[in-house]
């Protein structure tokens, strides 16, 4: 049945991606053009676009990150949380098995390029048994991400109602003292990634969400789709401020950079709560947590985030699949390396 799914690469301007993948319902952060376009200012990394076909039909689309070898044939390709599959309405998870392949056959048939993938899939509509018969194997590095949704469609009154007791008692105390909420604006932007490079210095950690790239995503969204970025203070003195992206329906909880005298005065759920009251008076109708996995996000931040009382979700872990040359061996190699930390 895959054999008449074809997956073609273009060269998408900003404006045609975002007609494209805005119509699926699975669609991340790390799958619109912005991301991409932030990502790649290295020479050496590219991003490459395309759609998957049936029929003259667009059924998929696809975001790719690559890196040739230098001098010899072969490199990376790093697909998160792609490719786009969901409809509204319901589409046929089978689909994605055949994604897959004709993933396979362009990068690791054509190109011999050592493919890796993270899909935008549950383990009920994609298993390893499925990815295997599209000729991958698990990447025994390569972990599923997990979050939560806060569903947006109910009253504030209902939303604020489902919150955990202890999250919305410390959001009353928080609106009881006071706490002042700045408009989103370049100046709140600008505290939120001075506060956040500061903490980054002070408790180093491994992520691609660094503030030079938050600078470049920033200065590619377009204006309605800009980072919104909420601060707050107390009789003048800064608490901390938060990001949020925009991307579909969906609002996405980025970045929190709260100073010590902030979480003492619950200037983080105030600013939450303001984000979830900001995403509803515009439309949209979810937001996403942002990466709740016991195994790696601390414990307060998971206590924070699991105050909202966000459905759950887990995308199934890591493909990979290669033509087996030494080329791509040593790629896979470095590839594991980095993924552990340790180079």
């Amino acid at each position: 049945m895959d054999e008449s799914l074809r997956f073609v690469e273009s060269q998408f301007s900003q404006a045609e991606w975002t007609d494209i993948v805005f119509g699926f319902e699975d669609l991340s952060l790390m799958q619109t053009w912005e991301y991409g376009a932030a990502f790649s200012t290295d020479e050496r990394w590219h991003i490459v676009r395309g759609v998957f076909e049936r029929a003259g039909e667009r059924v998929g689309a696809v975001q790719a990150v690559t890196r040739r070898a230098p001098v010899l044939a072969g490199g990376l390709v790093w697909i998160n949380r792609g490719p786009l599959w969901r409809r509204s309405g319901g589409t046929d998870p089978r689909i994605v098995g055949e994604m897959l392949r004709a993933l396979r056959r362009h990068w690791v048939e054509d190109r011999a390029m050592y493919l890796r993938i993270a899909p935008a899939a549950g383990a009920n509509e994609l298993d390893p048994a499925s990815a295997e018969s599209a000729g991958y194997g698990v990447a025994p590095d390569g972990n599923g991400w997990v979050s939560a949704r806060l569903d947006l469609s109910s009253s504030l009154d209902a939303l604020r109602a489902g919150l955990d007791k202890t999250w919305r008692n410390s959001l009353a105390n928080a609106e009881r003292r006071g706490l002042e909420v700045l408009p989103d604006s370049a100046e709140s932007f600008d505290l939120v990634l001075s506060i956040y490079t500061k903490q980054r210095e002070a408790h180093p950690y491994q992520t691609t969400v660094t503030p030079e790239f938050l600078r470049r995503l920033q200065s590619r969204l377009p204006s309605g789709r800009k980072l919104v970025a909420l601060t707050a203070r107390d009789r003048g003195q800064p608490l901390g401020g938060v990001l949020i992206a925009r991307y579909g329906s969906t609002g996405e909880y980025l970045v929190g950079a709260i100073e010590d005298e902030g979480r003492g005065v619950n200037a983080g759920q105030l600013l939450l709560w303001e984000a979830v009251s900001r995403l509803k008076s515009l439309g949209f109708r979810c937001l996403d947590l942002g990466g709740m996995d016991p195994r790696y996000t601390s414990q307060g931040v998971m206590r924070f985030k699991s105050g909202l009382n966000g459905r759950p979700y887990t995308y199934i872990g890591e493909f990979e699949a290669s033509n087996r040359s030494w080329t791509n061996r040593a790629v896979r190699w470095r590839v594991s390396r980095v993924r552990k930390g340790i180079a």
